[in-house]
């Protein structure tokens, strides 16, 4: 199996430097969070269901949105 490259975030050069994760996985959901908060300098925000995220998206309006497929309740393309 080839080994992919690691390569720093970059294009995350906005005002507002937060990251939203939607992920209802809590091991994942703090996986994400380590990772984005040792490779960016972004704010990571972490929710667990879509209607938290769409709750908190127009307050904190994120640069980058990163989400589960399949949420309970709601998919992630909703």
């Amino acid at each position: 199996m080839q080994q992919l490259k690691q390569q720093p975030l970059t294009g995350l050069h906005t005002l507002n430097k937060t990251i939203l994760v939607v992920e209802d996985d809590e091991g994942i959901g703090s996986m994400l969070v380590d990772v984005l908060s040792l490779e960016t300098s972004c704010q990571i925000v972490l929710v667990t269901d879509a209607f938290q995220a769409m709750r908190v998206m127009h307050s904190i309006k994120p640069c980058l949105f990163i989400t589960d497929y399949r949420l309970p309740q709601m998919d992630g393309i909703q």
